[in-house]
């Protein structure tokens, strides 16, 4: 009688198909392992920015001043805006630098070649604080090309820093010009 053994032709040590299970499921822990610290390294300084538009001024029908500016204010609400944000002022308006007034001189204005504006802080804008331009509307038939709605968007952050509240990152308002008995004609400026 012939014995047979089953062990014959079979290689000792580990088995092919154990050895297989294991570097697959060994890939994606390494690949964890590895990519863990460069996501820890990298960290992203996060504001929120709230952007309001309103008008600024009053009437005076003796004078004929105009009804308020066309103002937009952008706020630190949560942490501090940093250096490099960047805004754009849209417009059915002529646009342009002379009939921008950025005041504090903590942004800088570009006009951009879509006839938008860019407005850049150059400053940090700390948490709680804002900064403000308008748009000056003088009261005669000039000011016709400053009539129309004005849109002013938080547009993007410098590397290293994201917008990520719930602030509104957007605001608009219209600017109009109506005729007032005695007068003439006076801008009015709606929020």
């Amino acid at each position: 009688m012939q014995e047979h053994n089953d062990n014959v032709g079979r290689r000792s040590g580990i088995d092919r198909r154990t050895l297989t299970k294991g570097a697959a499921w060994s890939v994606p822990v390494i690949a964890a392992a590895v990519s863990a610290p460069a996501a820890a390294a990298s960290t992203v300084q996060q504001f929120d920015v709230t952007v309001s538009a309103s008008c600024t001024g009053g009437i005076d029908l003796l004078v004929v001043t105009a009804f308020g500016d066309p103002t937009f204010t952008i706020t630190a609400t949560t942490g501090d805006i940093p250096v490099g944000t960047t805004f754009i002022l849209t417009s059915d308006a002529l646009l342009s630098l002379g009939v921008i007034d950025a005041g504090n001189s903590l942004l800088d204005v570009d006009i951009l070649q879509d006839g938008s504006a860019q407005f850049t802080t150059t400053t940090v804008i700390s948490e709680g604080s804002s900064t403000e331009f308008y748009i000056p509307t003088p009261n005669d038939v000039v000011a016709a090309d400053l009539l129309g709605s004005y849109t002013l968007s938080f547009a993007a952050a410098p590397a290293g820093y994201e917008e990520s509240g719930s602030g509104a990152n957007a605001d608009s308002l219209s600017n109009t010009q109506t005729s007032v008995v005695g007068t003439g004609l006076v801008s009015v400026c709606a929020a």
